[in-house]
């Protein structure tokens, strides 16, 4: 096998980890608990609900893979909400009520997220060994970088990629082919490393990709390749 000159991570729940995992319930509450705009909705429950018809609605939203930001979320759920109950919002209240949510939603996911000692240790052992990159699912413009920075780890990384940017999500092709070209070299001197199957696992290993996947609760005893502990992965890689 060729030296590694590149090793890219997923970011959430791989970097950088919740304090406790959320369901939808809890990113809605994010946004909307707090946010000085409730009374644009009888209820939490109701808002809830247009919440879970706006991830349903981007899901299933073609061409498949393709990102859409925090604030086109919300600025087509708000939109709905302002037709269904004829609220005759002008375009600058709709705005407001967006930012305000995505906001909120913002401030309650990053004093969330935290970095495990082991995570850290890793970073510093690698960053003088091969190049580190992070490619990562994000909907928030200039987040991952934000929050990055905010958890100080940002200065192991050559380079931050993020679908919000970028457009497309994983398991997208484009979204690998950037992170080939930003770290200049070839997929057999390459790694990718995160803990969802599909997106960290098995997409990049049909671009030639050799990946590691994160399995801490070791749900995929099928899968060859894996690592429950971040302190496994040099002597998996035959870096130490």
């Amino acid at each position: 096998m060729k030296k590694i000159q590149y090793i890219l991570f997923d970011c959430m729940e791989t970097l950088i980890d919740f304090t406790e995992l959320p369901r939808e319930k809890e990113y809605a509450m994010w946004s909307y608990s707090g946010s000085g705009i409730e009374n644009c909705w009888p209820d939490f429950e109701e808002f809830l609900q247009s919440f879970l018809e706006m991830r349903q609605y981007f899901q299933n939203r073609t061409p498949k893979h393709k990102e859409y930001s925090i604030l086109e979320r919300y600025e087509m759920m708000v939109s709905k909400h302002d037709l269904a109950k004829n609220l005759s919002l002008t375009q600058e209240e709709r705005m407001t009520i967006v930012k305000k949510l995505c906001k909120n939603f913002w401030d309650n996911y990053t004093k969330r997220c935290f970095v495990s000692p082991e995570v850290e240790a890793l970073l510093k052992s690698l960053r003088n060994k091969t190049g580190l990159g992070v490619v990562s699912n994000f909907i928030v413009p200039g987040g991952l970088e934000e929050l990055l920075i905010s958890k100080q780890i940002r200065g192991y990384f050559n380079f931050v990629l993020s679908s919000a940017e970028l457009g497309w999500r994983k398991p997208h092709r484009l979204i690998y082919e950037k992170a080939l070209a930003e770290a200049g070299t070839s997929v057999r001197e390459m790694i990718f490393i995160g803990d969802d199957l599909n997106n960290d696992y098995h997409a990049p290993r049909e671009m030639g990709i050799r990946s590691l996947l994160y399995d801490r609760k070791n749900k995929h005893p099928e899968i060859r390749e894996r690592f429950s502990s971040f302190e496994q992965i040099e002597k998996i890689l035959e870096m130490k």
